[in-house]
């Protein structure tokens, strides 16, 4: 950019002055900052720019490098650790705050990696993110689990096996991300135990026998399970703020203690959606503890495509949990006759409901259930407290009418009511009708 000086009529000349380098003028602490948002080969490239730059990405808090950044020929594969030995050696003695390693495909050595990881453990790194395609004879190196400056751990093994050393020590650790990994026997629980003060937690597609939580320090917790995974769950948790949970129901699943808890998410799915099926009470049971464990929520998400058929009988839903706290209810279901038995159960055990949405999801004609009476609600049960109702996807249909009915006899005060319309509404001159009445 250049800078220019006009001088009067009187003098009749234009003097122009020198261009200023500006990003030289930015503090140390901002240009790390900028730093911190580009991956280390454009940082290390982008040096031309400024005279500062050409030395100061040496002292960068945060490195990321990925082998994405280079071809994936074998010239390619041999430069990128060239690469991370070369920046690593022409680094200054300050600390990294983050170290993010994306290495994947052919070429990977993991004897290299543990000489870097062990390199940013002794500078203090903070924050370690890992994404790398572990075999089943390969594991982590070691040093990852006793660095004791560490405090945010992600981990991607890309449906490898991530094995452990004898102990864990990660004594200042709050958040711990894992995905696409495999553990074995125990291995999980010497993880956790070795993480005192963890607050956050998630697992992602990650295969496990056995997950015992047991913590009062976790805050939040997210489990997302392959459809093929059966596992012994037990969470005890009394500081647990937020829990989500996307799979299958679990084969036995145990939440005990946690009393603060204020959110829930829950996506469930069955391997079988026939009410006569002979693991299906015992699909209930499982359904039923869970949410016997979810009961002191004051936010619930539930999305399943199982609802219905887990919750429709109504010698079931009087075992259900009373959420004398639930405030705001999202339902993830369909209003046909057996989605609208199981979301009347959930209503019908939360007397101080004010928010209710219900996302529908598009259900064959063949599976559709119509018609059928619909038992209205007791006195003790009605909505008192309701204000908001927000129903998708609505066609007009008899059932979704009927619902509506229902509830306009039971809610005294709600403040708004929305009906957002589904696609299919105006291709049924019946049901446009109903609409418009």
């Amino acid at each position: 950019m250049s800078v220019g000086w006009i001088a009067g009529s009187g003098c009749g000349a234009m003097e122009i002055g020198r261009s200023r380098d500006r990003i030289s003028e930015l503090p140390d602490a901002i240009l790390h900052h900028i730093f911190s948002f580009l991956p280390t080969r454009q940082l290390v490239e982008a040096s031309i720019l400024s005279k500062r730059w050409t030395h100061l990405w040496a002292s960068a808090p945060s490195l990321s490098f990925s082998s994405d950044d280079f071809d994936s020929t074998a010239d390619g594969r041999r430069r990128f650790p060239n690469f991370i030995d070369t920046v690593l050696l022409l680094r200054d003695a300050s600390d990294i705050s983050t170290f993010r390693l994306q290495w994947l495909g052919e070429g990977k050595d993991l004897e290299q990696a543990d000489r870097w990881l062990r390199f940013v453990v002794k500078r203090n790194v903070k924050c370690l993110e890992l994404q790398m395609h572990l075999y089943i004879d390969e594991s982590l190196p070691s040093c990852i689990f006793s660095c004791q400056s560490l405090q945010v751990l992600k981990l991607e093994a890309m449906c490898g096996f991530i094995g452990l050393p004898g102990s864990v020590s990660l004594p200042k650790l709050k958040r711990l991300e894992v995905s696409y990994a495999e553990f074995l026997d125990d291995s999980l629980k010497e993880l956790l135990s070795g993480c005192p003060l963890l607050e956050v937690l998630s697992f992602e597609h990650c295969y496990f026998t056995s997950l015992e939580i047991c913590s009062h320090a976790l805050k939040r917790l997210e489990l997302y399970v392959p459809d093929d995974a059966e596992a012994v769950v037990r969470i005890s948790a009394p500081r647990l703020l937020s829990f989500a949970y996307w799979g299958m129901v679990f084969q036995e699943l145990t939440l005990m203690n946690l009393s603060s808890l204020t959110y829930a998410s829950i996506c469930l799915f069955s391997n079988s959606s026939n009410d006569d099926d002979a693991g299906d009470m015992d699909r209930y049971r499982r359904i039923s503890n869970l949410l016997a464990g979810l009961h002191n929520v004051e936010s619930l998400e539930f999305l399943s495509v199982a609802f219905k058929f887990l919750l429709q009988r109504r010698d079931r839903s009087q075992s259900l949990p009373i959420f004398r706290k639930l405030k705001h209810l999202r339902a993830g279901t369909s209003l046909d006759r057996d989605g609208i038995a199981a979301i009347t159960s959930l209503l019908q055990r939360s007397p101080n409901l004010e928010s209710l949405v219900i996302d529908q999801y598009e259900v064959p004609n063949n599976l559709c259930m119509e018609g059928g009476s619909m038992a209205p609600m007791p006195d003790s049960a009605r909505l008192c407290h309701l204000r908001v109702v927000e129903i998708s996807n609505f066609g007009a249909t008899e059932n979704e009418l009927s619902f509506v009915k229902l509830l306009s006899s039971n809610v005294f005060s709600a403040e708004k009511v929305t009906l957002v319309p589904s696609k299919k509404t105006g291709e049924s001159g019946d049901n446009a009708s109903r609409w418009k009445q």
